[in-house]
């Protein structure tokens, strides 16, 4: 008898194993770990909290807080794509394809502004006396002989 339980028992226990996980839980500690690998992050000063999970099979997208430990009220909203790979989320790397966080910069026109940028140094402009023009390409004067950065 107490065989048959404890049989009954580890049966319900393993077929429950899988089924408990977190999907939320799961994807908060792979952004963690993607965020972790970017060593110009201090992470041990921000808080990162997954607000909300859409799961689409293996493909996920996770909207996350990053706030600044120090100030609350410091914090920015990202969102992160992952995938499930090997039983695992992953955060995908950032891409030039126009992703959510690598999207590829804008198109620009003959100046290298973005299309519909107003000009930088529009007509009638005024600059400082003795500033050389824009486009001249000589430098402009240092009447301090300050040091240049």
């Amino acid at each position: 008898m107490v065989r048959s339980i404890a049989a009954i028992l580890i049966v319900v226990l393993a077929g429950c194993g899988g089924e408990d996980a977190d999907p939320k839980a799961e994807v908060q500690s792979a952004v963690e770990d993607y965020l972790s690998s970017r060593t110009y992050l201090a992470l041990d000063n921000m808080g990162v909290s997954v607000d909300a999970v859409k799961i689409d099979g293996d493909h996920a997208q996770a909207d996350v807080t990053i706030a600044a430990s120090s100030d609350p009220a410091a914090k920015m909203q990202m969102v992160y794509e992952l995938e499930k790979r090997s039983g695992r989320w992953r955060v995908q790397a950032p891409d030039s394809s126009g992703g959510p966080h690598g999207a590829a910069p804008p198109a620009t026109d003959e100046g290298g502004l973005p299309p519909g940028h107003p000009p930088t140094n529009p007509a009638g402009a005024d600059l400082p006396p003795g500033h050389p023009p824009l486009d001249s390409g000589e430098a402009a004067p240092n009447p301090h002989g300050n040091v240049p950065m």
